[in-house]
């Protein structure tokens, strides 16, 4: 692997730029008139000077290593909800379709006969709907995975996506089998309620907080989601402050997407710049509270040219049997479905039967596939960004979301100043995904 292959000039000013090499993260700050020399050093360097660098960075904790070795699975059990999100990209609650126990069983007994002995098997719940409200299904799942589990001698690891509307029992559940829990929660009570009301039209905030405070309690780990629209993108840094109050510690803020039922209400994205400008105040606000608080866009923590495992990597079932690897994309009529959905249970034959050729024209998504990324500093680390919503926007795979692009390129700029100015990031930043080797 070539280190220094890409070099980059990020014009801050008229006579102040940064010159990154992201492949060693090789960065510093210089003037106009230095470019061409340094340009010529860095391409310039020997083997061992280029080692040397590397080390350095290593041991100062700016390159991550991570190795996702265990098998992992997602099922979305149901398209019911006891919400009304005005942007829920699925429409949640305005279908009622229960995945059938066939379906989850053969899913299970797949993702399991990928695991050798003594490894790891992720089991998660997610959905166009709310996971909980088919909570005898989930228990069964999560007591049939762990029979199988104990057999083979595979360690069982649960998560969930929840809303949040959790009842005592439920709740008990969760703590009882440790289960890691991400809820999607947008702050205090004016926007929760606004954004996020029950499906009758009633407020939900009281119900969520009472979700995190037992939570919190019983020292469970868990973290929160919260979507951004521009009624609330000025307000992140006060949400922060609402959730430190309330001992969250783990914070996921997304700007949202224009498709689903944000259509019909006219929920809209923030602009890019005021986005940046509020997820940057928002994100100093909790490093200085001891909280992490990510994006998903890009991490300089991370060198890869796949965003995430909607590239082909992902097992995710529907409540109907579809097999997508994009959870944004849960129903057969969605357009997206003709890209995203890659397999089918086939109920003759009690097995998922799944289509090659689009498993990989998805995997064939990678950064260096699209044009536009190919002259930008952030390319492995946004790595072309969210697929379906390049889909959406364009059309295409091989395409990138414009605004999101914006949100991207300046957040990882900020970030390389923190470094350069000797404050690095030493929690997680942003999102992590799965690492490989850039050629």
């Amino acid at each position: 692997m070539n280190e220094l292959k890409d070099i980059f000039v990020i014009p801050l000013s008229k006579n102040r730029y940064i010159v990154y090499a992201p492949k060693t993260k090789f960065i510093f700050l210089t003037d106009k008139n230095s470019l061409p020399n340094i340009s010529s050093y860095l391409k310039n360097l020997g083997k061992n000077q280029k080692k040397e660098i590397k080390n350095k960075l290593e041991t100062s904790n700016i390159i991550s290593k991570h190795k996702f070795e265990n098998y992992g699975m997602t099922l979305c059990l149901t398209t019911n909800c006891n919400l009304r999100c005005i942007y829920c990209y699925a429409s949640g609650g305005e279908r009622n379709k229960f995945m059938d126990w066939r379906i989850a069983k053969a899913a299970i007994n797949f993702g399991l006969s990928k695991i050798k002995k003594g490894g790891k098997f992720n089991l998660g719940f997610h959905g166009g709907g709310e996971p909980f409200v088919a909570f005898d299904l989930i228990k069964n799942c999560a007591e049939y995975a762990n029979e199988k589990c104990k057999k083979r001698k595979i360690k069982l690891s649960l998560s969930v996506a929840t809303n949040g509307i959790l009842s005592n029992d439920k709740i008990d559940w969760i703590i009882k089998n440790n289960v890691h829990v991400n809820i999607s929660f947008d702050g205090m009570p004016e926007i929760q309620d606004s954004q996020r009301p029950l499906a009758e039209g009633k407020p939900s905030h009281k119900f969520v907080e009472n979700t995190v405070k037992k939570l919190n309690q019983s020292k469970i780990n868990f973290g929160v989601r919260a979507t951004i629209t521009r009624q609330s993108v000025r307000k992140m840094d006060n949400i922060v402050k609402y959730f430190h109050k309330l001992g969250i510690k783990d914070m996921h803020f997304e700007p949202v997407f224009e498709c689903g039922r944000c259509l019909k209400t006219k929920t809209s994205s923030p602009d890019p710049m005021t986005f940046v400008k509020n997820y940057i105040k928002a994100f100093e606000l909790a490093e200085k509270y001891g909280m992490s608080l990510y994006y998903s866009g890009g991490s300089i923590k991370k060198l890869s040219n796949t965003f995430c495992g909607a590239a082909g990597e992902n097992f995710f079932v529907t409540s109907d049997g579809y097999l997508t690897s994009c959870l944004e994309v849960m129903h057969k009529d969605d357009p997206a479905s003709e890209i995203f959905f890659y397999g089918k249970f086939d109920n003759k034959k009690g097995r998922f039967i799944i289509d090659k050729k689009k498993l990989n024209l998805l995997k064939s998504r990678t950064v260096d596939k699209i044009k536009l990324c190919q002259s930008c500093f952030s390319k492995w680390h946004c790595a072309g960004d969210c697929l379906v919503k390049s889909w959406r926007e364009h059309g295409t795979l091989f395409k990138v979301s414009e605004k999101r692009c914006i949100i991207n390129r300046e957040l990882v700029k900020y970030i390389l100043l923190r470094y350069i100015n000797g404050k690095p990031i030493k929690m997680k930043d942003f999102d992590l995904a799965k690492e490989i080797e850039v050629e």
